[in-house]
């Protein structure tokens, strides 16, 4: 059987008003009747107490007392717990390890507030891979901080910023280390403070061969991993790299080992340490994917964090390619300056120069050997760009004279119609020295030329520009002469400017929009370890979170009275809008993709205007919306400003089968100027009309930009974003597989049927793999063949209850046995999760004991997420299991490699509560 992930029929491309379909979730995968790549609930939770955190006015007192209480709840009702960690000052609760069964009797302690699951966070990885390596300055130039270093006088000294990632080289010059590894002691002259949380061995990926999930905290946070040392670069390296202020000293809290996963709880403590240290600027360019509840504890410790006047910068996710909805924590946080990802401007790249002299820049291709570094060549080609005979498609496309000419000599040929390996292929078997394919659109890329038999000439790829010019010499002189270089040159990278195809799509889970700002993070050179070649090229949001990091310290050098609130205010207002990145001229790029859209930290500390609020959140809308905005002068000079609205595209359809859509709100103003005068302020009413496609009954995520233009041309916007639909009509429990013709409706009963590592009876082996369960099935209760449901939750869910029924003889539901999960702030998955059940229910006595062998029946209900704006009644919906068979055939116990330690989704951060 192959399988693949059914999302609703989606809209042709050429419907009215859709621009382009979006990305879709990863498909379901399904061979020989066996699905693989299913999510596994975590064993390990944050437990959060009734009371506020002391930054928020609670009593150390009374945190104390509910934590005592708590122990003894857990202890009179016999439930093994061990305690990880306690928090109390930017978040109230516990951190503990325990049977994911005991959890009800868990949250019956009177304390309880709520329980969310242990998110379990990968270390972050360099997104792209390219041998192409782009400049820091480039992408510094984008964000407007080399004019605030170089014009401004600004480089953030005096500004403490706070790196929480994989710790920070030490030992790199750039970094203010001695340049010899192990020669730097800790702490620096540039990371004055810091702490290594976890050591070097650390690792709490349970289906890593490296698994070790006991911390062993060190004083020194060293970077052995290299990812701290990129991001604390971007922030602040003064040496061969400058980052964006160059100024600051840093915090390093090391919260990741040398590989592998960490979990929600270091992180969390890692926060407190940076406010007790006394950090200006913290960022994290961590997180998970999908996790998209501000309620999530590692949000809220973020936010609380913000409320203590840390400005808290935090990556968005780089799940881009998992659809909408995709953003996660703590980027999510309500107060956390969450960031998108920009490709940067330019790269280095390798080049040879024409016979004028002038360098013409190139990307060697995959799979072909490296052009030359030294030496002329030879350069010819058959036919004018645009034409068949150019692009050198089919099989034995050049003439007898063709090829005469081509022999032993580097050939042009045009990118289109067919592969860049048939093209190099047909060039090579004419007698071809190496090939040189020009573009047929602006820009450069990668090329792959790997095919069978394989491409032993050299081939590289050069703009459209360039490849026409020397067309245009080879065919009049019927040759033209190149030579080789060595060295790189500076060239404009096709996608810079735009937003990253990797950045993660808002909006949350109640519909606020994410991100809330964009910055560089599309190839991004850095600082890296010494032992590991000292500067490196990664991209991700990761990268792009530091440079607003960097900015918010310039900006407090240039205001230290700042608050969090005028930061992320001021570089709202003067970011800058950006096109659609699959489709540049069709308008600009969706709001829940870019937010306010690039920063620029010269404009935001220059600024004469403060518009409020920065961001005009809409949430769920039907009909005619108004807000106020206030305009704030910052000068000893009255301003004018006209206000206008630009529309950006939007998108329709759910988190797996969405597309661009024209969605243009009908936006007006209480006035079209306003006046504002000296240190004064003013205010102006803003009225949106979302749209709504009545012919097909869709409603979509809009937005734009406000946009107030000053007399002198000066130019401020807030970003607007809002859904023109019922989030509550939105389904969860959706998705199929395809079992030959036959198409099989998720949710669906499933059978384990490979696993080499379990977490109680939940398989948490990447390689593990289930069946689908047929007709009738039974479980034995041994080795993991447990009931198991394999879901797909389409959407984030404000709840799921689980719940078991006797079956009658008929098939249907009998006695209620009994709710045996309950979770609350639900993620959305792009793929599938196994809901397992152990066959145990609460007993007469409170305890937990086995069902007897019998029949059964599984109820899952699901409450609907609504918008942060929609007080309106809750919808559920409800998928009912056919009856299946439980027959105890051994211990109910797993014998093969088992951890000791329960962890979450090594994909998907996930957000549970249980009401007490």
């Amino acid at each position: 059987m192959t399988g693949a992930f059914l999302a609703p029929i989606a809209a042709s491309a050429d419907d009215d008003g859709r621009i382009a379909d979006g990305a879709t979730a990863p498909e379901l995968k399904i061979k020989d009747g066996v699905v693989t790549g299913v999510e596994t609930a975590p064993n390990s939770f944050f437990v959060q107490f009734a009371s506020e955190p002391t930054v928020d006015g609670g009593s150390l007192s009374t945190i104390k007392a509910e934590r005592a209480q708590f122990e003894a709840d857990v202890a009179d009702a016999g439930v093994d717990v061990e305690v990880r960690q306690e928090f109390g000052t930017l978040w109230n609760g516990v951190s503990v390890d325990v049977a994911e069964d005991d959890l009800l009797e868990l949250a019956s302690s009177g304390v309880v507030e709520a329980v969310f699951p242990m998110e379990l966070i990968e270390a972050p990885t360099d997104v792209l891979t390219e041998t192409i390596d782009p400049e820091l300055f480039t992408a510094i130039a984008m964000t407007g901080a080399d004019v605030a270093q170089s014009e401004l006088g600004y480089d953030g000294t005096g500004i403490k910023v706070g790196i929480i990632d994989t710790g920070i080289d030490i030992d790199h010059p750039d970094l203010g280390g001695n340049g010899t590894q192990g020669s730097t002691a800790f702490p620096s002259e540039r990371v004055t403070e810091g702490y290594d949380l976890v050591g070097d061995d650390y690792n709490a990926d349970p289906s890593s061969p490296d698994y070790q999930p006991k911390p062993m905290p060190d004083a020194n946070p060293d970077d052995c991993q290299g990812h701290g040392t990129h991001v604390a670069g971007i922030v602040g390296a003064d040496g061969e790299v400058t980052g964006v202020a160059p100024g600051v000293t840093f915090g390093a809290y090391r919260v990741f080992g040398c590989e592998g996963s960490t979990e929600g709880d270091v992180m969390l403590h890692a926060m407190e340490l940076a406010l007790q240290d006394g950090m200006d600027v913290v960022n994290m360019s961590i997180g998970s994917a999908f996790s998209n509840w501000a309620e999530y504890p590692t949000a809220q410790a973020s936010d609380a964090l913000a409320r203590e006047g840390v400005i808290v910068t935090a990556s968005i996710g780089n799940s881009g390619a998992d659809g909408i909805y995709s953003a996660g924590a703590p980027g999510v946080g309500r107060d956390t300056i969450g960031v998108g990802s920009v490709d940067n401007i330019e790269f280095m790249a390798s080049f040879f120069t024409d016979e004028t002299g002038d360098s013409v820049p190139y990307v060697d291709a995959t799979g072909s050997p490296a052009a030359p570094t030294e030496g002329e060549a030879t350069v010819v080609a058959v036919a004018e760009p645009g034409t068949d005979e150019a692009r050198a498609c089919g099989t034995d496309p050049f003439t007898a004279e063709q090829k005469s000419v081509i022999d032993g000599n580097w050939l042009l040929i045009q990118r289109g119609v067919c592969t860049f390996y048939q093209k190099a292929y047909n060039g090579q078997l004419a007698g071809a020295a190496g090939i040189i394919i020009y573009n047929n659109v602006p820009g450069l890329l990668n090329p792959t030329v790997e095919g069978d038999p394989p491409v032993t000439i050299p081939t590289v790829m050069i703009t459209a520009a360039d490849g026409e010019a020397l067309v245009a010499d080879a065919l009049t002189d019927g040759s033209t002469t190149i030579t080789w270089e060595a060295g790189e040159v500076s060239t404009p990278s096709p996608t810079g400017g735009l937003m990253s195809s990797f950045s993660s799509f808002g909006t949350t889970a109640d519909l606020m929009y994410k991100p809330d700002v964009a910055a560089p993070g599309g190839q991004i050179y850095s600082t890296y370890p010494l032992d590991k070649g000292g500067y490196a090229t990664l991209s991700g949001t990761s990268m792009a979170a530091p440079h607003v990091a960097g900015a918010a310290a310039l900006m407090l050098e240039a205001d230290p009275d700042l608050t969090v609130p005028e930061a992320k205010s001021k570089l709202q207002n003067s970011g800058e809008p950006l096109p659609l990145n699959v489709a540049p001229a069709a308008g600009l790029e969706v709001v829940h993709l870019q937010g306010a859209g690039m920063i620029h930290v010269d404009k935001a500390i220059l600024a004469d205007v403060e518009i409020e609020p920065s961001f005009l959140q809409l949430g769920q809308t039907s009909g005619a919306v108004t807000r106020t905005l206030t305009l704030t002068n910052t000068t000893d000079k009255p301003q004018v400003y006209s206000m206008s609205f630009e529309p950006a595209l939007g998108t329709g359809g759910t988190a797996s089968d969405w597309g661009y859509y024209y969605a243009d709100a009908d936006v007006t103003f209480s006035a079209e100027t306003v006046a504002v005068p000296a240190r004064g302020r003013a205010t102006v009413d803003v009225t949106v009309v979302g749209p709504y496609d009545t012919k097909k009954d869709l409603g979509f995520l809009y937005g734009g930009y406000v946009t107030a233009t000053g007399t002198d041309e000066s130019r401020y916007s807030v970003p607007v974003g809002g859904a023109s639909f019922d989030l509550k009509q939105t389904e969860v429990l959706t998705g199929a597989v395809r079992d030959g013709d036959e198409v099989v409706e998720l949710p669906v009963l499933g059978k384990l049927a490979a696993c080499g590592m379990f977490v109680g009876v939940d398989c948490v082996d990447p390689e593990g793999s289930w069946d689908l369960a047929g007709e009738d099935p039974t479980y034995t209760m041994d080795e993991g063949d447990v009931p198991t449901v394999l879901v797909h939750y389409e959407q984030q869910s404000r709840a799921l209850d689980v719940e078991v029924f006797e079956a009658d003889e008929d098939g249907t539901k009998g006695a209620s046995l009994g709710l045996v999960r309950e979770l609350d702030y639900m993620y959305r998955t792009p793929g599938v999760e196994a809901l397992t059940w152990d066959g145990k229910v609460v007993g007469d006595d409170d305890a937990r004991v086995r069902v007897a062998d019998g029949d059964y029946i599984i109820e899952l209900t699901v409450t609907r997420a609504q918008a942060w704006n929609d007080d309106g009644d809750a919808v559920t919906e409800t998928w009912t299991s056919p009856a299946f068979g439980i027959d105890w055939t051994g211990t109910g116990l797993v014998d093969s490699p088992v951890v000791d330690r329960a962890q979450g989704p090594n994909r998907s951060a996930t957000a549970a509560e249980l009401a007490v």
